[in-house]
């Protein structure tokens, strides 16, 4: 799974302190590339039958933290790419109209 060459230019970008939002962005990049890598090898270290456990001592987290690692749905491009979206954790609640007091006259019974 490793693509070596786009790793070192992502890393490469990252320390480009003349342009700080292009380093920005190849933080991004690399954070879903290690999340796709690490979503692979929780799985196939569950195949291989590693416990949840064992998964949660060798990234340094909870056993709770790998159960919600393990429930995320792989992210899909078009979440990836959806600008001004909190991701797919986030959930809009719709605007709703202020009711009326309990006290106001013009509540209906």
């Amino acid at each position: 799974m490793a693509d070596r060459p786009l790793l070192r230019r992502l890393l490469d970008r990252t320390e480009n302190t003349e342009f700080p939002l292009l380093a920005l962005e190849a933080v991004r990049d690399l954070r879903r590339y290690l999340t796709a890598v690490e979503r692979e090898a929780i799985s196939d270290a569950r195949t291989g039958g590693a416990s949840v456990q064992e998964i949660a001592d060798a990234l340094g987290i909870t056993r709770q933290a790998v159960y919600y690692k393990l429930s995320q749905p792989a992210a899909t491009g078009a979440e990836e790419s959806d600008e001004g979206s909190g991701g797919p954790d986030i959930v809009e609640i719709p605007d709703v109209e202020p009711s009326a007091p309990a006290d106001d006259p013009r509540r209906p019974p």
